[in-house]
């Protein structure tokens, strides 16, 4: 009886330890789950804090893509302005457009672009520069009054128009206009004097077509300055005037993108280098993807379809038990 009751006591403290080390254990364990909590936690504001920084850039990257365009585009259509006009016209013409633009609805270098074509395509049927200059400002205020008068985007009118100037008139239906081409000859050997149409030249006929364009236009002529202060205009006017910062800015960061261009330029040395290397180990670079094809295929779907969620349990139940019995 007294070894029964000895070897009781025994069993007894024996389990009471073990119990002890068990829940010993298992606080370490919650305590480990706790720290793997936070840690999961502040990993993923870490990874929303990178994904935010990495779309920040993208969207940096793109504006700037962007704004050098423009920048560009601002730069080379203010070159053609001066090609085309030369120095002379080229200010006189600046100065209209000055003041008409943004009344028109467009930014300085939107209305030069389209000046400058329309000139171009003078300059094509015989007009001088200077000639060019005040027959395309004539044409440019034909289409603004047309523009206003049919609630229509002055470019879009200002390109039919000038269509209409080398014998494509059927855009200008859509403005109530109808130019005939007989109209154009007849009105064009009254002008000129001549008595034989096939003397006209480009020239007379395209003046001869503005003129007419300008009389069927009829009360639409002067809208422009009349309906100044209507909802429409007033729209036109300040989504011009927001352009018009917009390529102000674009201007103003065109140095920054110029020495950065430069700086690329002056390292496309090492840019040709590592290219060289590259084809020079395009076999070596081949032979790796077909090894790693060729392990990819022996494998099968087996590594992709493994259970990610089993992998993380079984991972977190080793570093459980490393941290748990490490004594």
């Amino acid at each position: 009886m007294a070894n029964l009751s000895k070897l009781h006591v025994e069993v007894t403290a024996s389990t009471s330890a073990f119990a002890r080390a068990m829940d010993k254990n298992a606080k370490r364990v919650k305590v480990f789950r706790e720290r793997v909590g936070r840690a999961k936690v502040a990993l993923a504001g870490m990874a929303t804090a990178a994904l935010g920084a990495a779309v920040a850039l993208t969207g940096l990257a793109i504006l700037s893509k962007k704004m050098f365009d423009i920048g560009a585009a601002v730069m080379e259509i203010g070159s053609k302005f001066d090609i085309v006009f030369g120095a002379k016209s080229s200010k006189e013409v600046g100065d209209f457009l000055d003041t008409f633009a943004h009344k028109a609805g467009l930014t300085i270098t939107e209305a030069k672009g389209l000046i400058a074509t329309t000139a171009a395509i003078a300059q094509g049927m015989g007009f001088g520069q200077d000639a060019s200059a005040k027959f395309a400002t004539e044409i440019t205020k034909v289409a603004a009054d047309l523009a206003s008068f049919n609630n229509l985007p002055t470019a879009e009118v200002s390109m039919a128009v000038s269509s209409a100037l080398t014998g494509e008139a059927e855009s200008m239906k859509r403005l109530g206009i109808q130019i005939k081409q007989e109209e154009v000859t007849a009105l064009a050997m009254l002008n000129t004097h001549k008595e034989v149409a096939k003397a006209l030249t480009s020239q007379e006929r395209a003046t001869a077509t503005l003129e007419l364009i300008t009389k069927k236009a009829g009360v639409a002529m002067g809208n422009l300055d009349e309906t100044m202060e209507s909802p429409a205009n007033r729209a036109k006017m300040m989504a011009a005037n927001i352009r018009e910062l917009r390529d102000s800015i674009a201007i103003a960061l065109m140095p920054v993108f110029t020495e950065l261009l430069n700086k690329m330029s002056e390292a496309s040395g090492g840019f040709d280098e590592m290219n060289k290397k590259i084809k020079g180990s395009s076999l070596k670079i081949l032979a790796v993807f077909e090894l790693v094809n060729a392990g990819v295929m022996a494998l099968g779907d087996t590594l992709l379809k493994f259970p990610v969620k089993v992998l993380k349990n079984s991972f977190e139940i080793m570093i459980g038990f490393i941290v748990t019995f490490k004594n």
